[in-house]
């Protein structure tokens, strides 16, 4: 079953089943809601980008992608390098960029 197709009560269910238990319900909202958020986040893929590593040359194998939902960086799939971690996936791509220009300097 997917969770995110689940209603709320239904998850709450799982969750007690699991050994979550709470008497409250604004911790049992607080806690879908952030696990509906999770699973949103989890579910996103990382997507490629037109950059370079400064580190290796790479031009074809750099993703976007994510800690939490609010942290975002560069990675490279051939030398494993990342960073640093930004705010959106906007200021992400200028860090790396604004890295791969000092590197190479």
């Amino acid at each position: 079953m997917e969770i995110e197709k689940m209603s709320d009560e239904n998850i709450k269910k799982l969750a007690e089943k699991a050994g979550f238990f709470s008497t409250s319900d604004v911790w049992w909202r607080q806690t879908i809601i952030a696990l509906r958020k999770f699973i949103k986040l989890i579910n996103r893929s990382p997507r490629e980008i037109d950059a370079m590593c400064p580190f290796c040359g790479e031009t074809e194998r750099l993703e976007i992608d994510h800690v939490i939902e609010e942290d975002f960086y560069v990675k490279c799939l051939k030398c494993y390098t990342f960073g640093p971690t930004e705010n959106s996936e906007e200021q992400a791509i200028e860090a790396w960029n604004r890295r791969a220009a000092w590197v190479r300097e």
